[in-house]
């Protein structure tokens, strides 16, 4: 081993040094960790098989050019996360610094290596976590602007709409008498039969506050967007929530109001006026009833 591999070994990053050819002519003790390789299984090991097969017909190449060029290094953050293999076959995120050294008078090429599958978790969780209700595990209310706004691809996309406004019967009774913890117990649940009832996996219910929630149903005239109000509503009625010795006598009920666009008329405002003014127009009626604006 000479110097340069004795300083190497000493550090935490995963380091590898190839020839031209791509093989494998060193590996530090934690690249042994990150690839799940023994180190002598490292020996004459091609490169290539360390990376996702999308990368493999032209990496060879390329480590050839980036050697025998002595092309200018190249930091980790420069690059885009990169697939790589480990022993088990199992891909994982990477960045990767790579450099030219010489060695006993040969070029050779180093990479050094950061397993991102933790950092590429968190981020992935965080941006989940910006989308979700965590009360319900339903979308949230930004969730459901953003996909409303004019410039969203998805609208675009839909060309026509139906949009349902939610809002529970008799709620606040509820929490006055039995506090917050049980009233969240039932917009969960109100939020999952909800969910539940929805036919198309294009079709997705969010938490628009408090007990008020909202269903965008894509590609859906208002007969069919009335069809899965009323499926929605008779679940949860059929959930069949009741609270013995109070005043509230009846079911965990809900109102919908049902509006649909189409076409230059979808807008994200236009959409939930109408929807809200159906919701009015149930609320008027009697409670736990669908309404379609304009009928």
């Amino acid at each position: 081993m000479n110097e340069i591999e004795i300083i190497f070994e000493q550090l935490a990053d995963a380091i590898l040094i190839c020839d031209e050819d791509s093989k494998i002519v060193f590996t530090n003790t934690a690249c042994t960790k990150v690839f799940g390789y023994k180190k002598g299984d490292f020996k004459g090991m091609s490169l290539t098989s360390l990376m996702d097969m999308k990368y493999q017909p032209e990496h060879s190449a390329c480590v050839k050019n980036f050697i025998t060029t002595r092309a200018k290094p190249l930091d980790m953050m420069s690059r885009k996360l990169i697939l790589c293999r480990d022993a088990k076959g199992k891909e994982f995120p990477s960045r990767i610094s790579i450099a030219s050294i010489q060695m006993n008078k040969r070029i050779y090429g180093v990479a050094i290596i950061h397993d991102y599958t933790s950092f590429n978790n968190e981020l992935l969780s965080a941006n989940l976590k910006s989308k979700v209700d965590f009360l319900t595990n339903l979308y949230n209310r930004r969730y459901l602007e953003n996909i409303l706004k004019p410039e969203s691809r998805l609208l675009t996309s839909w060309k026509s709409i139906g949009v349902l406004y939610l809002d529970l019967d008799n709620f606040k009774p509820i929490n006055d008498k039995y506090g917050h913890d049980i009233g969240d117990i039932v917009l969960y649940k109100v939020a999952q039969a909800s969910a539940r009832s929805l036919p198309r996996k294009t079709d997705f219910v969010a938490r628009f506050g408090g007990e008020e929630f909202v269903a965008l149903l894509p590609k859906t005239d208002s007969e069919n967007a009335f069809s899965i109000a009323e499926r929605i509503r008779t679940s949860i009625e059929s959930l069949d929530i009741k609270f013995q010795g109070s005043s509230i006598s009846n079911n965990v009920t809900v109102s919908i109001g049902i509006a649909t666009l189409q076409g230059d008329a979808l807008n994200e405002s236009e959409l939930l006026k109408q929807a809200d003014t159906s919701l009015y127009l149930a609320k008027d009626a009697g409670r736990n009833c669908s309404m379609v604006y304009g009928k």
